[in-house]
């Protein structure tokens, strides 16, 4: 341990806990690991950088940090939240908090107390729903706290926040029905549902009866001849669509004149990686059923580390889908015999007629 940091000693009944200053935590625990765990997370000390954490237990999920703590019950996450102690941290969860860019720019990096959580309790429990790859615990960092001295830099992704779980969700062309900004948000989830609308499909059917996304039925209708999905990686939408409007992106400009976008985006999966919210884009479920759960994560059940986000594994993401989830491409194979499907540069490709990635 490096002379600079400190070690802090932290009492929780039976368990021997030490809180660690610098980049490292320890943990020692005679008993409940989860437990001394979460008292050297929400340590004071520790405000700074840890933003939640949450884990579930007894069929409730519980986030806290160093100012509160509240839970929400497992079967009904969209349910009331009871506060256990001092403030909620997830007490806002407003989707279009920060929108648009200038809001964003009055307070950059909120504190947790002027933060949103948008849908915090579907997507931390999807986040905990597969038996074998969930985490024991989720540790989410604070806004504003980054690593520089480890290539760190502000703003990395991942987060359960409005900033970091807001992606891009623009429309247009052929079947599009919406014109303009629209004061509204959805889900990534939501994204496979509306592809397959336009395409003249369903995500619904005999694989795939139960889904956690919707079509925007509202803004779109089938009968398109081509349909094409672009994913803005790591693009906030506030970013896009102010860019757009400056004449800095022209192109984007000329969709949105000929289509729709929403001015809160798509709501990411938690957490708001790539590797997750591609699937959950393109299988319209969240992580708990998909199954990619991070872009690096550990399977109990197969004791193995897996690594979905590299350039050595992207080509084989797919063989971690749990049983029974649809791709956008199996869908429209199934509602639309003979009809080609064209997968590039995306680990999501089971099913498509043509898979750059396959060619791997």
């Amino acid at each position: 341990m490096p002379s600079s940091q400190r070690t802090f000693p932290v009492q929780t009944g039976a368990h021997d806990t030490a809180l660690t200053a610098g980049n490292q935590v320890r943990v020692r625990a005679d008993g409940d690991n989860l437990s001394a765990a979460v008292a050297v997370l929400t340590h004071p000390d520790l405000a700074g950088i840890v933003d939640v954490v949450a884990w579930v237990r007894d069929g409730w999920l519980t986030v806290a940090n160093a100012g509160g703590a509240s839970r929400v019950a497992l079967a009904d996450p969209t349910g009331p939240w009871q506060v256990l102690r001092g403030h909620d941290p997830v007490a806002v969860q407003d989707p279009m908090h920060g929108v648009p860019m200038d809001a964003a720019l009055d307070d950059p990096s909120p504190p947790n107390s002027r933060n949103s959580y948008p849908l915090a309790g579907v997507r931390l429990a999807s986040a905990f729903a597969d038996p074998h790859r969930s985490p024991d615990i989720v540790v989410v960092h604070s806004a504003a706290h980054h690593w520089p001295e480890r290539g760190g830099h502000l703003g990395e992704h991942g987060s359960l926040d409005a900033g970091q779980s807001r992606a891009p969700l623009l429309l247009s062309g052929a079947g599009v029905r919406g014109r303009g900004m629209l004061d509204r948000f959805a889900r990534t989830v939501d994204i496979a549902p509306t592809l397959a609308l336009l395409a003249g499909a369903s995500m619904t059917g005999p694989q795939g009866a139960e889904i956690d996304g919707r079509p925007l039925a509202d803004l779109c209708e089938p009968g398109a001849r081509h349909v094409v999905g672009l994913l803005w990686d790591g693009a906030n939408c506030n970013d896009l669509l102010n860019m757009a409007g400056t004449g800095e992106l022209p192109a984007v400009a000329r969709l949105l004149a000929r289509g729709c976008a929403l001015a809160g985006g798509a709501i990411a999966e938690f957490p708001s990686v790539t590797l997750t919210n591609h699937t959950s884009a393109l299988t319209a479920v969240g992580p708990g059923r998909h199954g990619i759960l991070n872009n690096v994560y550990f399977d109990r059940e197969t004791g193995r580390r897996i690594i979905a986000n590299d350039s050595s594994t992207w080509h084989v993401a797919c063989d971690q889908l749990r049983d029974g989830v649809w791709t956008i491409f199996e869908a429209i194979a199934a509602a639309r015999p003979g009809v080609s499907t064209a997968c590039v540069n995306e680990p999501v490709d089971r099913g498509a007629t043509y898979s750059t990635f396959a060619l791997v």
